[in-house]
């Protein structure tokens, strides 16, 4: 435990009052959490109370070397001060750094204010200072973060407001039996130092302090009416009665802007725009500019770092990027960070570099608050340079998260994160190193748990299985109890894919366990993993949603119950007009079509009235066995659009029902609308007639059509061997590997070896799939001496016997069918038992 005692004496007491204080062990090892580097760079320090101070400041952190230097915040804020004015400072955080500030996250920080054990520690601190204090103190609520701690201790009951002193944020509030005047809702005190001294900051500053020692006075009056109030603070503050009411009226105007009432009073989240200078002609064009281009926008500055102090200031700086991003992207790129650095040319020196490395999207995503603070930091920098090299910009920006900007200048961090580079590639590298990861990188129990589990998985379940989900749970040992239970059960893959965050945020439930036994039963392993998605795992304990799992499990069987709950409907289950919509589907359809047609993109749109409109008409037109396979998510997401149904309409006149099904697969419909992808339609439809440009046109086809040397490639090869041949031979497998040179080589080879009859029939899409697989080259080097041009074409065109010729034991049982059947009868017999029978022979 950490503790302090000090006596302080009571005024009027002739002994002395001992005040004591523990932090308990969760509550300190939480705080450590907001230390970026090693503990021993920093010092636990707790403030014992300080007798009859008139000045409380209810603040974030200690400065750096605490229990030896008085911080300079507050010797900026002495020279300011009434001569007499005493203050004390109690912290949210209570760590101080030996060097330097920049050690302490205050991002984790402010993530405190919504732990309740750490705002009731806070509490207990603040309230040993009140009972110390003068008689009725002023408070300074120091800041954003701690205004919104306060605003806890409001929530919890601990702390009561009992009345508005003053329209500039002076409240009267009570904690237990002590009373005192709270100064809310502006600056941190440290934040015109942090700026340089900007001018506009000093101001608001100096502005603070005198609010301070008019409240600071009246309190020692022991007259703490409003009138009273407004008095000292209009004497403090060197201000007169009409700038008071100026002021006021500039508070109403904001009000109205950004919520549409005249009241000046702000919402808790916006509480620091009570010091935005909207009575102001310059500030009031900028607010009335910036809300013209949406009240997102604008509030996306207000709410970032301190522009709303001097919003003139920063106009044509916000005007160049809202330029380059447009309304969407700007209102994500604003943040506290970029705030506090915006009007710094070295900074935004580094963000036009960012900005032309990745483009707009990647740069908003990328600029996050804990990059915006180190951007300026040389090592760092470097750091980003050397990963931005490593991953590209796609996979680097995904990677560098506030979690691994906070560490990545760590040496040991760096050292894991080199290690698990190399484990796993870049690709999965970027996967797997989640915030959830990064933050428990460090930790070697964490270390040993990944080593175990990297071993038993293999690199590219382990990447899938390590969510933030798991990772936040893995060293409490009774989830790990539970993973070991589920991983014997299962098996590797289907573990993997069943421990999804859903069920890691439940598994330690007892009914929801209880639940997973029952299916896992019902279903067996295979089916229980595809069954078991987050939609389903959400609201497995809802009496009514389990219900209706056992109405569709009776109507439809294991099987087909399992394909049809995915996570659209799940999510829709409990609607009753989507319950009646599924009942009339089924009737219609039949338990095997409804549970094909019924995907997400239908279950989605189920219910709009024009969407199931167009279902009739189309369930008329092709009947249901037509329909089922024609309305995919493709088709189904874009139905509603006058354009693609018009192409629907022509494309059903000219294939006819049956044709026109098969050619309106997923890659087409995504395409139809394109101009240039319908004039290549139009030109192969000629080319080859109904019939084969529908077998022609299969996804990896029209996935690739626009592509001008893929164009190319299908006119040399429908040149070599005529329509028939040319469809037959361009299947999935060769036209997803068409352009790439080693495969291409392949096709020469085999096309001089076999000739354009014989090529066409071998180059099925298992072949395709090996091709470049040197043991499979040499396997097809052999049998094609062995067995002669059409035999080993018609042979290797079989999937069943391409897919295991590369088992060495099924080699040496076809050599042995070879030498007792000869080629002829050997392809008849292996077409005869193709499929399961095959592993027999």
């Amino acid at each position: 435990m950490t503790t302090l005692s000090k006596p302080v004496t009571e005024e009027g007491a002739g002994d002395k009052r001992l005040f004591t204080y523990a932090m308990s062990e969760t509550v300190l090892k939480k705080q450590k959490r907001c230390v970026r580097g090693a503990e021993e760079d920093v010092t636990i320090y707790l403030s014992a109370p300080v007798a009859d101070v008139q000045l409380i400041n209810f603040a974030l952190y200690p400065g750096p070397r605490a229990q030896t230097e008085t911080a300079r915040t507050e010797k900026e804020m002495r020279k300011l001060l009434n001569a007499g004015v005493e203050m004390a400072w109690v912290d949210l955080c209570c760590i101080s750094a030996n060097v330097r500030n920049d050690i302490i996250d205050q991002g984790v920080i402010a993530s405190w204010v919504v732990d309740d054990e750490i705002i009731h520690d806070f509490y207990h601190r603040f309230s040993l200072q009140l009972a110390a204090a003068a008689s009725i103190p002023c408070v300074y609520i120091a800041g954003r973060t701690c205004q919104a701690a306060f605003e806890r201790m409001i929530t919890l009951g601990f702390i009561s407001r009992m009345e508005e002193l003053s329209s500039l944020g002076v409240t009267l509030c009570e904690a237990g039996d002590c009373r005192f005047a709270a100064i809310e809702g502006r600056p941190h005190p440290s934040h015109h130092l942090v700026t340089g001294r900007e001018v506009s900051a000093m101001g608001i500053f100096k502005e603070t302090i005198a609010m301070i020692n008019g409240v600071v006075s009246c309190c020692a009056s022991g007259d703490l009416s409003p009138g009273n109030i407004s008095q000292c603070l209009i004497t403090a503050m060197g201000i007169d009665e009409e700038e008071l009411a100026v002021r006021m009226r500039g508070r109403e105007y904001l009000t109205h802007l950004l919520y549409s009432s005249s009241s000046g009073r702000f919402p808790l989240r916006d509480v620091h725009l009570r010091n935005v200078k909207a009575h102001l002609p310059e500030v009031r064009a900028t607010l009335s500019k910036w809300a013209e281009r949406g009240i997102n926008t604008l509030m996306s500055i207000l709410r970032s770092g301190n522009i709303y102090l001097d919003l003139p200031a920063y106009d044509s700086t916000l005007d160049v990027w809202f330029e380059w991003l447009g309304a969407a992207r700007f209102v994500t790129f604003m943040c506290n960070g970029i705030a506090a650095r915006l009007l710094d040319p070295l900074f935004a020196a580094r963000l036009e570099i960012w900005f032309e490395r990745l483009g707009a999207a990647r740069f908003v995503t990328f600029m996050c608050n804990g990059i915006a603070a180190r951007l300026l930091d040389p090592l760092f920098a470097a750091r980003l340079d050397i990963w931005f090299q490593r991953l590209g910009a796609a996979r680097f920006v995904t990677f560098m998260c506030d979690s691994i900007a906070a560490r990545v200048l760590d040496p040991l961090f760096a050292a894991r994160l080199e290690i698990w580079f190399e484990r796993l590639g870049a690709a999965r590298f970027v996967t797997f190193m989640c915030g959830g990861i990064a933050v428990r990188l460090l930790d070697p129990l964490f270390a040993a748990c990944l080593d175990i589990w990297f071993e038993r998985l293999g690199a590219a379940r382990f990447v899938t299985f390590m969510c933030n989900g798991i990772a936040a749970r893995l060293l409490d040992p009774l989830f790990a109890a539970r993973l070991e239970i589920w991983f014997e059960r299962l098996g590797a893959a289907r573990f993997v894919t069943f421990m999804c965050n859903g069920i890691a945020a439940r598994l330690l439930d007892p009914l929801f366990a209880a639940r997973l036994e029952i299916w896992f039963e019902r279903l067996g392993a295979a089916r229980f993993v595809t069954f078991m998605c987050n939609g389903i795992a959400a609201r497995l304990l809802d009496p009514l949603f389990a219900a209706s799992l056992e109405i569709w499990f009776e109507r439809l069987g294991a099987a087909r119950c399992v394909t049809f709950m995915c996570d659209s409907i799940a999510a829709r289950l409990l609607d009753p007009l989507f319950a009646a919509r599924l009942d009339i589907w089924f009737q219609r359809l039949g338990a095997a079509r409804f549970v094909t047609f019924m995907c997400d993109s239908i279950a989605a749109r189920l219910l709009d009235p024009l969407f199931a409109a167009s279902l009739e008409i189309w369930f008329e037109r092709l009947g249901a066995a037509l329909f089922v396979t024609f309305m995919c998510g493709g088709v189904a997401a874009r139905l509603l659009n006058p354009l693609f149904a018009a192409s629907l309409d022509i494309w059903f006149e000219r294939l006819g029902a049956a044709r026109f099904v098969t050619f309106m697969c997923n890659g087409i419909a995504a395409r139809l609308l394109d101009p240039l992808f319908a004039a290549s339609l139009e030109i192969w439809f000629e080319r080859l007639g109904a019939a084969l440009f529908v077998t022609f046109m299969c996804g990896g086809v029209a996935a690739r059509l626009l592509d001008p040397l893929f164009a190319a490639c299908l006119e040399i090869w429908f040149e070599r061997l005529g329509a028939a041949r040319f469809v037959t031979f361009m299947c999935n497998g060769v036209a997803a590997r068409l352009l790439d040179p080693l495969f291409a080589a392949c096709l020469e080879i085999w096309f001089e070896r076999l000739g354009a009859a014989c090529f066409v029939t071998f180059m099925c899409d298992g072949v395709a799939a090996r091709m470049l697989n040197p043991a499979f080259q040499a396997i097809t080097s052999r049998w094609f001496n062995a067995l002669g041009a059409q035999n080993f074409a018609r042979i290797f065109g079989i999937g069943g016997f391409t897919k295991r010729i590369v088992n060495a034991s099924f080699e040496r049982r076809a050599v042995k069918l070879l030498h007792t059947l000869g080629g002829d009868a050997m392809y008849t017999f292996l077409r005869a038992n193709n499929g399961r029978k095959m592993d027999n022979i």
